[in-house]
């Protein structure tokens, strides 16, 4: 989809006509495909990423967020975050994640919460049953100390698998 300016901005136009057409290019069908299978994302999360009209270009570095969500993420300071909460307000319950969100400091740090959400759900992945994120509910669990969930997510990004959580 190398064209010159032109067609690319008339081939949009007429994308947005139809209000229904997206375009995305093979290569960004392959990374989406390969960030779902690493990462699970749900189909929620990336309604978004087919939905948006955009040239394949902006699309693609869109996407390169979903294949690594943790490039540029303090996620030590999120864990915590998360435990503070679920240790004190929570009372070891589930805690909003959007007001984590809120509260963190986070789109200070120019991300928006749909960011923000992969991301959780990708940590969810890495570390291997550790962390509990619903997203119909907004909420999230850490089942296991942060300093035992930073293991783990070290531990998935280095390739060595996923082992069982202690209970």
């Amino acid at each position: 989809f190398a064209a010159k300016p032109d067609r690319d901005a008339a081939l949009l136009g007429e994308c947005r006509s139809t209000e229904r057409v997206s375009i995305m290019e093979l290569e960004s069908l392959k990374k989406i495909h390969a960030s779902v299978s690493r990462f699970s994302y749900p189909l929620s999360l990336l309604k978004d990423v087919f939905m948006t009209l955009e040239t394949p270009q902006d699309k693609l570095a869109r996407i390169e967020g979903l294949v690594t969500p943790v490039e540029g993420f303090d996620y030590k300071k999120l864990l915590h975050q998360i435990w503070i909460r679920q240790e004190s307000s929570a009372r070891g319950e589930e805690v909003p994640y959007r007001a984590v969100f809120q509260v963190g400091g986070w789109k200070e740090q120019g991300m928006n919460f749909e960011d923000f959400q992969r991301r959780l759900v990708a940590l969810e992945t890495l570390a291997a049953g550790r962390i509990q994120v619903n997203t119909g509910t907004r909420e999230v669990y850490l089942r296991q100390s942060p300093d035992l969930i930073l293991e783990q997510i070290q531990k998935s990004l280095q390739g060595e698998g996923h082992d069982v959580p202690e209970s």
